[in-house]
């Protein structure tokens, strides 16, 4: 959801599809780590907490009946937000082709892990998990993500919080701006469709940041989910 349409991050997105999908009586939405715990309180903890995503359990039902057959899904909701208690987190620099190079080299380089298995996801592999089955975290982008620039101070990057980056066209505006045109980074609205290449470098990065939790718990339940299976089977 544009985030300059939802500033507070009231999940206005979700709650809109949550509540169609409830009016077509295509399914019903649970909170995934208790099931008990009323869904509009989750949907409130998350929106007033720093959760990196929020889980939830989706049950689907043929025509709203009550089918034990039923299928079940799951949601993993990230936001694009600073969850830092205080933007301290300086502008990040450009993303380089040979970072990016650089970061995949690292990421083969340390699978030296037994063949993939049907258990493991692709999703797992691309987290580049190392022997000891911790995941590896590439030191260019890690480095990002921990507020450090990886790259010297001419590449673009401005010492000035991220949270005040503003999102304008020109790059010459980034030092004056402060987040008072087009919003502050990252509750830049889509009535800006011309970012800079540092604005688009500090969105894909602080992505990065916040799909990583996600994902793990994501490949986690894949793998949990595959596992029970064949325990079942067996």
């Amino acid at each position: 959801f544009d985030v300059g349409d939802d500033p507070a991050c009231e999940l206005i997105d979700l709650k809109a599809a949550i509540a169609l999908a409830r009016q077509e009586r295509i399914c019903s939405f649970y909170d995934a780590e208790d099931p008990r715990r009323d869904l509009e309180v989750v949907l409130e903890r998350y929106t007033s907490g720093r959760e990196p995503f929020l889980h939830l359990g989706v049950l689907y039902s043929q025509d709203g009946s009550e089918d034990t057959s039923a299928h079940v899904g799951e949601i993993f909701h990230t936001r694009m937000r600073l969850l830092e208690p205080e933007p301290s987190v300086a502008v990040q620099p450009l993303v380089s082709r040979e970072e990016v190079l650089v970061e995949r080299a690292m990421c083969s380089a340390s699978q030296t892990q037994p063949p993939r298995t049907s258990a493991m996801s692709a999703v797992e592999l691309e987290l580049c998990p190392s022997p000891t089955g911790t995941h590896h975290r590439s030191s260019p982008l890690h480095d990002a993500e921990q507020g450090r620039s990886p790259l010297a101070a001419t590449d673009g990057a401005l010492s000035l919080p991220r949270g005040q980056l503003g999102g304008v066209c020109c790059e010459c505006c980034h030092k004056w701006s402060h987040g008072a045109v087009c919003g502050a980074f990252p509750n830049t609205g889509t009535a800006n469709q011309f970012f800079t290449p540092l604005v688009w470098a500090n969105f894909c990065r602080l992505g990065r940041e916040l799909a990583g939790p996600a994902l793990a718990a994501l490949s986690a339940a894949q793998v949990a989910e595959v596992s029970a299976r064949r325990h079942v089977r067996a």
